[in-house]
């Protein structure tokens, strides 16, 4: 009987590992950031470049997950991959449902459906010819049944399905309401054009963080401060920056205010050394900042 458990508990251990290496290899940087997703990006701000975007997300990556390595930029704390995460979280499932994905899409939003972001990605998985995963999405907030269900299908995604998953997740990035979409539009409100790679990425980021509306969030602010600097991408920034450290080391943005000023201060020691078109080389230098 002891052989029995020892080998079993040996097999757990080797199938753990085995789904570790497939998230490892599958979630490579250079196989998410495709020539598909690029033009999604670009195709919406203007920037095309893998370089960039590769530098953009790894600095999320440290924020979200704690990571410094490029190779994981697009994997979570247990290896696995952030676009298959799927959980509906104890402290907050009545409000938010299930809370999924690259950036945290979920099924509801003050437990209220219809204010959820996760359903127009799986319209648009649907659309593609993924599978049909909208049923469960009105009653995740009140049946963990439903949620359990919910999140196990996203578990399950795999080949031809998971690759329109990741896909439509970028798409809802940079559609309205999307993150990407706002920040950009908020950039072209104060007087930017073409804003650059490190003003995208520190919009984009405070507004994940804190929202991009209300009273706090990325893309609400950045309209504020822009007014005062007619078209000074830099001198807005300095200001967006110093703005973002005083709100994201409050409330329940950021896990202790440690974590909040961090975040924030990476993105400014980048504007500080004029690291406007983002490197990664140049990214891994302010990413050292030890996560409590």
């Amino acid at each position: 009987m002891e052989k029995f458990w020892r080998t079993f508990v040996f097999q757990i251990h080797e199938i753990n590992f085995n789904v570790g290496i497939f998230h490892y290899y599958r979630m490579k940087p250079e196989q998410v950031l495709n020539e598909s997703v690029l033009k999604i990006l670009g195709d919406a701000t203007g920037i095309r470049d893998y370089q960039q975007w590769l530098a953009c997300w790894l600095l999320i990556s440290k924020s979200e997950h704690d990571n410094q390595d490029e190779n994981k930029t697009f994997l979570a704390q247990n290896g696995e991959s952030v676009f298959q995460y799927a959980d509906f979280l104890p402290y907050d499932w009545t409000e938010r449902g299930v809370t999924c994905g690259l950036v945290g899409f979920t099924t509801a939003n003050d437990g209220k459906p219809e204010w959820g972001d996760l359903e127009p990605v799986l319209h648009r998985l649907k659309k593609k010819g993924g599978p049909d995963l909208l049923g469960l999405t009105k009653t995740c907030h009140t049946n963990k049944n439903d949620a359990k269900k919910l999140c196990k299908k996203i578990h399950d995604l795999s080949g031809e399905d998971l690759n329109r998953f990741i896909e439509s997740q970028f798409e809802a990035l940079v559609n309205t309401d999307g993150y990407i979409c706002e920040t950009v539009k908020a950039w072209k409100h104060v007087g930017i054009e073409c804003p650059s790679m490190l003003a995208v990425a520190t919009v984009f980021d405070t507004s994940l963080n804190q929202g991009f509306d209300g009273k706090d969030g990325g893309c609400t602010n950045l309209k504020k401060i822009g007014k005062k600097h007619q078209g000074d991408e830099n001198a807005i920034l300095k200001e967006f920056n110093e703005w973002r450290r005083r709100v994201a080391g409050k409330k329940n943005y950021n896990s202790c205010a440690h974590n909040g000023h961090c975040r924030s201060d990476m993105y400014e020691s980048l504007r500080k050394d004029e690291h406007f078109k983002l490197a990664v080389d140049d990214v891994k230098k302010v990413l050292g900042w030890k996560m409590k």
